[in-house]
């Protein structure tokens, strides 16, 4: 099959693996706010009357900005997503009022800095944070409960390579393709100016526009433009337009990536959680306050592989051993009835283990509306110890997943999601939620979802 379509998916010499992504900045800011409620008064004869109300706000806000050079590639992102919920139950005996805050926030940033023959050094860094509090009152009773989280992790690595974002020469060249199926072109065009074309792209991709509607008529003027003047078509057409613009809208997907990268890494970390538990009932009082703080240090050695076949066919493969050293000191206080614990009391604990981990990931674009993807992925760990104390084990989690979109139009999609994972491990070194030590499971899904877009 590779043979076949490698023979027949290009006319053109150039080839996505040997374009180079460069572009000084591009970043862009995402907001979504959004607010609902629901209010309902029921009258009833022969019960009681009711009311409830409800209101809801979920708003986030993300940030990301990359950076590639010969010299330098940086990306970063910045997210917040808050939620609030709140809800009042009248007919409930005794009424009840609920109200839910969540938080999730992070920041992470990638710096690598290359180097002779594509050697680089990198170093980055992830910060999470996640926050969560519920309170419940009725009658006499109150519950509160709250968690609080962060964590930090820094990596410092070196290695040789480079991964290259090629998806706007994937662009380049479909609309290419398209516009020479229809005989629009007066003119083959060559490799180095399908070169200098997916430059464009990436050139346009990366201005800011606010305007939407002005943005188009500009990346469209540009095309336009860059093919007039290279005496690539005399006039313009309405045909023209409409093949470029149709690429444009949906051949920019999906993310593709061309190179060989090895890397060896220490990523140490440090976690801080707090739990607090609070009940006031009319038999018992009881309040509760864990906190637990994990740090830990991870050195990894991996390759990477990322290999655009040709137009239509892309291949990803990689693997990485690393090994895992975790600490943990948890200090407990609690306080129930008549019985509490005024001095707090503390647990120290261990664990280590290596992990493996290896994907192998086969794409296929036959056209600029259609993607699928199918992906073997294993993990494979070894315990020394872990937080419970237990003694060696071994686990291994070897997964299938697939992927199909097809963009009937613009606004029509349908979409397939299928995935199997087989998990083995020894029954001493996990153990479900509910305490229930197993030693295989089998877990399968499939979705399939249609979309349209009204209006």
């Amino acid at each position: 099959i590779f043979t076949v379509t490698q023979s027949k998916a290009q006319d053109s010499s150039f080839q996505l693996k040997d374009y180079k992504f460069r572009t000084q900045l591009v970043q862009g800011l995402l907001i979504d706010f959004n607010l609902s409620g629901a209010i309902s008064d029921v009258k009833a004869i022969n019960s009681n009357d009711a009311q409830r109300r409800s209101f809801n706000t979920s708003p986030f806000l993300e940030h990301f900005r990359v950076i590639s050079t010969e010299k330098r590639q940086h990306i970063s992102n910045f997210g917040l997503r808050p939620s609030y919920n709140s809800s009042f139950n009248s007919s409930d005996t005794p009424r009840t009022k609920n109200r839910s805050a969540m938080f999730f926030g992070g920041y992470s940033r990638m710096d690598r800095f290359f180097f002779k023959r594509n050697t680089f050094f990198e170093i980055g860094n992830e910060f999470n944070t996640y926050g969560y509090s519920s309170r419940q009152s009725g009658g006499n009773t109150f519950s509160n409960s709250g968690i609080i989280n962060f964590q930090d992790r820094l990596t410092v690595g070196v290695g040789k390579g480079r991964l290259e974002n090629v998806q706007d020469a994937q662009m380049a060249l479909f609309i290419v393709n398209d516009l020479k199926k229809m005989n629009l072109l007066d003119q083959d065009m060559s490799a180095g100016k399908v070169n200098e074309l997916a430059q464009l792209i990436t050139g346009i991709n990366n201005r800011r526009v606010f305007d939407s509607r002005i943005r188009r008529i500009y990346e469209l003027t540009k095309i336009d433009s860059f093919f007039r003047a290279n005496q690539l078509v005399k006039q313009s057409s309405i045909a023209f337009f409409t093949t470029v613009n149709d690429n444009w809208a949906l051949a920019f997907n999906p993310g593709r990536l061309a190179g060989t990268m090895y890397y060896f890494r220490m990523r140490p970390s440090v976690t801080w959680n707090r739990n607090v538990n609070e009940q006031d009932l009319p038999t018992n009082n009881y309040k509760g306050t864990n906190r637990i703080f994990t740090y830990a240090y991870e050195p990894v050695i991996g390759v990477e592989k990322q290999q655009p076949l040709n137009l239509f066919w892309q291949k990803s493969m990689g693997a990485s051993l690393s090994f895992v050293q975790e600490w943990q000191r948890n200090k407990s206080q609690y306080r129930s009835g008549t019985n509490s614990s005024q001095q707090p009391i503390f647990f120290n604990s261990a664990g280590s283990g290596f992990v493996i981990d290896a994907f192998y990931a086969i794409g296929y674009y036959p056209n600029n509306r259609t993607m699928v993807n199918a992906s073997f992925n294993m993990q494979s760990q070894y315990v020394f110890s872990n937080f419970s104390g237990k003694s060696p084990g071994l686990s291994l989690s070897p997964g299938l997943n697939l992927t199909a979109n097809y963009f009937i139009n613009y606004r029509t999609r349908v979409t397939v999601n299928a995935g199997a994972l087989y998990q083995y491990y020894d029954a001493i070194i996990m153990q479900s939620p509910s305490y229930i030590y197993r030693t295989s499971s089998v877990d399968a899904n499939i979705n399939i979802g249609f979309s349209h877009i009204l209006f």
